[in-house]
Order: C-alpha cells, then structure tokens, then sequence
C-alpha cells in the first residue's frame, strides 16, 4: 500500500500522462480499500473516489489516549536524554529545510522493563516542544488502522460528509502527517506554516505491518517501543536505538523506597531489588504489596523466600521473553495475596486486550457469568478494584473508565491458572464479551452499533490468539459460543469494509461448527458460510463465493427436511447463490436461484416487498428476459 499526498499524486499524474488537478486546496489520498497493484491504478482510483477540502488542522493536538501521566515514574534520566536529541524539533531551522536528518527513535528491550511508561513520560514531558503528538498502537493491524484513523478526527480535518469513515480519515491523517501544517493569524490574515508532530508507535513487535508508513517519517519524529530489535528497520536503518535496561540494585532501591514510602534499610531494599532482577514492572508490583500490607522490607524477603507461600513465584519462569534477563529472572507477580474477587478479575482481564480493558464488562455484564468468586455488589468490585490498582497489577483511566494490564502481567496469571481451570475462564471471558457486544444480526448493516464494536473488537483478536495457543476444539458449549461470538465481530468488520482482516477469524468459527450437528449450530454454521460468501463477492472471488454459498444451500437444505416451517435463511442463501452464479455469468442459474429465493420469501409470515426484490433479482428478472429475446 502507497501513500500518497497532493503533491506526490501531481507528480504521478504528469509521469504516467494523466491530467494534473489545479485546486491548491484539494486533498487527494489513497482509498485504502482498493489494493491494486500497479502504482498507476492506485492513482487514478484516488482521484476518481476522492477529492474533498481539508480543514485547517486543531493545533495543538495532544492525543495520548488512554494513558495518564504516571507521578510515580522513576529514574531514566539518560533515555530521556537521548530521546531528546533523537526527537526534538531543531531550534532554529524548519523542517524541510533538514531533508537529512532523520528523527526516529526506538525504545527496545524485553517486556516488562518499562519502555512504554517512559515513552509516556517523555511525550507528558516535552509535549510543549511539538505542536501534534499521537499514540498510536502498533501490535496490530486493526489498532494501528484504527489510531492512524483518530489522528485525522483529533485535528479535526475529517471528511465531513463522512466523518466516521475509518478508511477516509486514515488517508487524510496520512497525508497531513506527510505534509504537516498549522494556520496562524496575522495581521494580513491566516498564514500557513510548518507543524512539527510526534508519532509514538507502541508494541511496535512487527515490523512488516509499518512499512506502508515508512514515507511520513521523514516529515516529523517517529519513537517506537519493541520488544524486537528488527523494529529498528520498520522506517530506517538510521534509526536511533535506545536499549532499556533493567534498574541496577542501587535504582532498584531507590525506585522501591519512593513507591513504598518506605525507607528501612538499604541495603534490604538493594536485595529486593536484586531478587526481582530490577524489573520495574516486578518491583512496583511488589512494592504495592509492602506498601498494603504494611510489610516491612525483612518481612518482605522473609516471604518472598518462604517456598510454601511463594512456590508459584519461583515455578513462573516466562519465555523467551524472560530468558535474557539478568540473574535467569523469574518474573514474580504474586497475586495470592488479592481477594478471590480480585483474582477472578485478574484472570478474566488476563485473556483480554490489554490495552483498553472497559469496566463496564465488569460493572454491567460479569453479573451474568456464574463465577462463584466474583462480586455480587459494586462496593465489592470497588475493593476487589483497589487491590489490583493498588499492587500495580492494573492502571486506571477514571476519565475513560478503562484499565490498562502489562502483557507480562497477563503471562504471568495465565501461567498460574491451573490447566483443569483454564478452559472455565477462557469460557467465561466469551460470556462476558459476547453479554457485552451489541446484538445486531449477520446480513444487518447497524452504524449506530459501530463505536461499541470498535471499543470491543480487540478483545475477539486477543482471544482468537489465545485459543489457538490453549486449546482445542471439541468442547461443544465452549466452541459454540466462542464460534458465534467469532461470527458477529466478523460481521462487524464486513460492515465497516474491513474484509480482508476478518478471514481467518471466520476459518476458526468455521472449524469451531464442523464436528457439533445441534440445530442451532447448524444454524450458526450456515451464517458463518453466509458472511465470507459475501465478503468473496465483493473481493470478486468468485470460486470462493460459489463454494460457501453451495455449504449454506446445503445446510438449510438439511434442515429444510425436518422441519416444514417457512425458512429465512434458506431464502436467503439462494438469494446469494444468485449473487454467485451472476459472478461467473451464469445468468440462468442466477436468475432461477433469484426465482426460488423470492418464493421462499413469500412463504415468511412476516415477508415485505423489500424481502423478495432482495439483492440484485429485480435487475436478473430484467436481464433474463433479454436471455430469452430472439
């Protein structure tokens, strides 16, 4: 994928002959959907689908969501340092007068050393030097598409006749990122000028889904944050490398008497610091449980080496990730200690996005998963709350009403839930997800629904990867309710025309149905075909659109035989097979799937006149009446 400002896609057109657009003030961008490959191609569907006026720029623009600035944040003065001379716009020269210097930075290091809280306190810091800066999460396609999206609403420079077009705003944030500017007012009127931006890419651990965003790079400052030295080359191998270490015993102490509050002695602290290997993220968990339960540092280190009490913390050894840490660290979290509440809620979040956990799906839909651990009133949840803020485990946005987890953290409880009980919480997660996605039927197209989908949508993908590193299919109350689940998020992203994401998250709903037979799975099944049939359409892959609408014909067929009542899906699945024959221009075929389609629909109580003209027949009855002209 090529992004393209106004002034690259001129330059294009006069290359390849094309006429150039005269409007100084039209913005141009790549329509993301469209993945052709020739450069040409792409230009010509740009100027073809797009050309809007944008908006002078919101500046300044401070969008950091949904972090807060950490007052507990200790040590890193030579990171900062040297993120500054990364980073930092020059003080005397604009911009594009420096083509050479590249301003990318890259916070690396294994997970749990606090590459993203320094991050976060360097943008908090220095937020008066640039005039945009922008979180952006990286471990993801749909996040990262999603962040590059806001950045275009923030500043305000949406496309206002489509404002919640994910796919227009991306194409406009980018171009403002390659050209940036800001409007200042004069005496003479409004001048444009230069803008200087900061882009954070946090858990940027895949290179290769970067790489469509190499070219704005070179118009402001990039800092990453990996736990993959290879995220170096993801916009240039001129990049600055800035490796995080864990804290050296004298830090450790220090970090752990300023968390605490506790002095005592030192040297007891320096040995605290040493048994956690100086990890931050270990020692600010553990310095909440000093500090909560009042512990002094000798009765700290009693319990941390008593074996009975603390046999998980040293059986918990993570990898790869913690293999290179200093002193073969076993990253230690401890959560014996919480309320069985508060544990119940560490593990449910465990199998969640880390990121943007919401508390609603505590608050609102928890209370109808029967977990007999958890709480039954809000003041509970309020103490079981407490705990895991208070011991580091959680942090929270009170604006947002979200938590943010550390994925070590999550590596850590998973690691401790017994295997016999691992599948119960996986199952319970479902539960909770699936209370809490809106109820919209597949083949529906429900915008209002889309701003909740888009908050819970992270949670789908995280679950997918971790059942296919937990578990197998076979357990039918678990496969079908996660298969279901599966099936309307990948309704979802189809609404949003994000279809070429959600393939693989059908494949596992698919998989999920094939061995279970129960009517309602059947029914489950014949949607699931009903979605990548329709995706295939509008992908023209037609093979792939015949053989899912053929399984669905087949299923409603199947259960057509046992039963004699009118059939909506049956109807419906002929109305696609249609679709699919008129792809491969068979248009008799089409036209007498149409045909049997609209009978089937007749025979719905409930049918209307928009039920039987559905999808395209009223066009292949006109069609194939020419068929049969002389």
């Amino acid at each position: 994928m090529t992004n393209f400002s106004f002034a690259r896609a001129q330059k294009e057109l006069r290359d390849t002959g094309a006429a150039p657009m005269s409007d100084q003030q039209t913005s141009t961008y790549v329509n993301i959907r469209s993945r052709q490959s020739s450069q040409q191609q792409e230009i010509e569907t740009l100027l073809e689908n797009f050309s809007i006026k944008q908006a002078n720029p919101k500046i300044t623009c401070f969008m950091v969501e949904p972090f807060v600035r950490n007052t507990s944040f200790f040590g890193r003065d030579d990171v900062l340092r040297q993120l500054d001379n990364c980073l930092l716009p020059s003080a005397d020269l604009l911009l594009s007068s420096q083509p050479d210097r590249i301003r990318i930075g890259l916070l690396c290091g294994m997970g749990g050393l606090g590459k993203t809280e320094t991050a976060i306190e360097y943008v908090y810091s220095q937020r008066d030097k640039f005039d945009a800066i922008f979180w952006v999460r990286a471990e993801d396609s749909s996040k990262l598409e999603t962040d590059i999206a806001q950045i275009a609403v923030r500043l305000g420079i949406q496309d206002p006749n489509e404002p919640n077009d994910k796919i227009i705003s991306r194409g406009l944030a980018l171009e403002w990122l390659l050209d940036p500017f800001k409007v200042e007012y004069t005496a003479d009127g409004q001048v444009k000028v230069s803008a200087s931006w900061l882009v954070i890419f946090d858990n940027a651990d895949g290179p290769d889904l970067l790489a469509p965003y190499r070219d704005v790079a070179n118009s402001g400052a990039v800092l990453l944050t990996s736990r993959s030295p290879l995220a170096k080359s993801a916009f240039s191998d001129r990049a600055v490398e800035i490796s995080i270490q864990p804290f050296n015993s004298s830090e450790s102490a220090q970090f752990l008497q300023k968390v605490t509050g506790v002095n005592g002695r030192h040297d007891e602290a320096e040995e605290i610091g040493k048994k956690l290997g100086g990890l931050p993220l270990a020692l600010a968990q553990m310095a909440g449980i000093i500090r909560l339960e009042f512990l002094t540092y000798t009765e700290f280190l009693t319990l941390y080496d008593d074996a009975e009490e603390e046999a998980v913390v040293h059986e918990t050894v993570l990898q790869p990730l913690r293999s290179s840490a200093r002193g073969n660290l076993s990253t230690v979290w401890a959560i014996e200690n919480l309320s069985a509440s508060a544990r119940a809620i560490l593990e449910i979040s465990s199998f969640l996005d880390p990121d943007s956990m919401q508390e609603s799906l505590f608050l609102s839909h928890a209370a109808s998963v029967p977990i007999p651990s958890f709480f039954k009133k809000k003041i509970a949840f309020f103490a079981a709350r407490k705990q895991l803020i208070g011991s580091s485990l959680f942090r929270h946005n009170q604006e947002r009403a979200e938590y943010w987890m550390h994925r070590v953290t999550q590596d850590v409880v998973r690691a401790k839930i017994e295997p016999e009980r691992r599948k119960p919480v996986f199952a319970n997660t479902v539960a909770i997800i699936s209370a809490a996605w809106p109820a919209s039927s597949v083949g529906g197209h429900a915008v209002g629904l889309w701003e909740l989908s888009e908050k819970l949508y992270p949670h789908i993908t995280r679950l997918r990867e971790l059942y296919v590193r937990y578990f197998e299919p076979g357990d039918e109350s678990l496969d079908v309710a996660f298969a279901s689940l599966l099936n309307r998020a990948g309704w979802y992203q189809h609404e949003r025309g994000e279809s070429h994401k959600i393939l693989p998250i059908l494949e596992m709903a698919l998989e999920l149905c094939v061995n279970v037979s129960t009517h309602e799975t059947r029914d489950l099944g014949s949607d699931i075909r009903y979605t990548p049939g329709a995706i295939s359409n509008e992908t023209n892959d037609a093979e792939s659109c015949l053989a899912h609408t053929k399984r669905f014909v087949d299923i409603r067929l199947e259960i057509a035989k046992q039963s004699t009542e009118a059939d909506e899906r049956l109807a419906q699945s002929y109305n696609q097979t249609g679709v699919a024959w008129m792809m491969v221009k068979e248009y008799q075929k089409a036209e007498d799937a149409f045909l049997i389609s609209a009978k089937g629909y007749e025979r719905l109580p409930n049918c209307t006149k928009d039920m039987r003209s559905l999808g395209p027949s009223s066009f292949l009855h006109i069609f194939g009446s020419h068929l049969h002209t002389p």
